[in-house]
């Protein structure tokens, strides 16, 4: 059986992220410039989903991981495009509900990207509530994807 603190260590080492343990476990992003993370090439996968438990906007420690995935890549861009963020709810609920809990979910990642170090500035939020559904079907399996925030790069204007 594997320990949780060699799993927590593993993944850092597989993912080549220079964020400390310490840093890891903390619920508040680092101050520095973009975490502390080191810019990835800007080849690099962009995470751009991220995904939230049910009537919450309150970020994983998985989505904040994928948020300093996408802090990297952002850094290493020389274009410093603008980001877009949706924000995405199940179908339960009200319209005006979901479009609120969506809103709500876009700033979550939204403030966490920005004390990441990406320039307030270059990101937008825009909710959709259950209006655009990622899975269309009605269980528990779609609705967990659907619960979630998307992060679109989009270039600048000129």
């Amino acid at each position: 059986m594997i320990r949780l603190g060699s799993l927590a260590l593993l993944v850092l080492c597989i993912g080549g992220c220079t964020v400390s343990p310490e840093q890891q476990v903390s619920r508040k992003p680092p101050s520095s410039a973009y975490g502390g993370v080191r810019p990835m090439p800007c080849y690099s996968y962009f995470p751009s989903s991220v995904y939230f438990a049910v009537d919450s906007s309150t970020l994983t420690r998985s989505a904040q991981n994928a948020l300093r995935e996408q802090a990297g890549v952002i850094a290493c861009r020389g274009d410093r495009p603008d980001i877009v963020i949706e924000g995405h709810a199940d179908e339960r609920g009200t319209r005006e509900y979901n479009l609120a809990l969506g809103l709500r979910r876009a700033a979550a990642v939204r403030d966490y990207l920005i004390a990441l170090g990406v320039a307030p500035d270059h990101v937008r939020i825009v909710s959709y509530g259950k209006e655009r559904p990622a899975v269309s079907h009605s269980d528990e399996e779609a609705w967990s994807q659907n619960r979630r925030a998307v992060s679109l790069l989009v270039k600048n204007a000129p």
